[in-house]
C-alpha cells in the first residue's frame, strides 16, 4: 500500500463499514476514541497533521487532545486521547479510492471498529483491510 496524499487540515474522519465518526468526547488524558453517529459536533473534527513521509498526527478539535495507541499497543487496544503526546499515524491508501487505511507506525496495525453500538471503541487489528478498517477524510472548510 501506498502513503496516501492526505494533506494538513482540518478534517471529520468516517468510518467507510460503520458510517460512524471517530470522536473523542471529552478532553480528560486516555479517553477512548469512539465511532459515534453524529457530525454535529467538535469532537467529531479532527486537525490531521502531515508530520513527513505519509506520517500523520491526529488532534482532536473539541477535546484538543492527540491520537495514541500508546507504547506497544497490539490487537484489540483502543486508541485514546493525550495532551502532550501525540503518535505518528500512517494513513495508507486502500484497495478502493478515497477509502484510507489508519496504521500504527511500524508495526501496522489498523484502526477499527467492531460493532455498530453507539460509541463503539476505535480499536487496533490486524486483520487483512475491510470497510471496518477504511476511513474516509471529509475536509472541514
Amino acid at each position: 500500500m501506498a502513503y496516501a496524499p492526505i494533506s494538513t487540515g482540518e478534517y471529520l474522519i468516517r468510518n467507510v463499514g460503520r458510517r460512524t465518526f471517530a470522536a473523542i468526547e471529552d478532553s480528560e488524558d486516555r479517553t477512548p476514541l469512539t465511532a459515534i453517529d453524529s457530525r454535529s459536533s467538535d469532537y467529531v473534527r479532527w486537525n490531521v497533521i502531515h508530520v513527513r513521509n505519509g506520517y500523520y498526527n491526529f488532534q482532536n478539535v473539541g477535546s484538543n487532545t492527540y491520537a495514541n495507541a500508546g507504547i506497544g499497543a497490539t490487537v484489540g487496544d483502543s486508541i485514546g486521547g493525550v495532551h502532550y503526546r501525540p503518535q505518528r499515524f500512517m494513513i495508507l491508501e486502500s484497495p478502493v479510492h478515497g477509502q484510507y487505511i489508519i496504521a500504527t507506525d511500524g508495526s501496522r496495525l489498523r484502526w477499527t471498529v467492531t460493532d455498530d453500538q453507539p460509541d463503539t471503541p476505535i480499536t487496533l487489528t490486524d486483520t487483512s483491510p475491510g470497510a471496518n478498517t477504511r476511513w474516509i477524510f471529509e475536509r472541514i472548510g
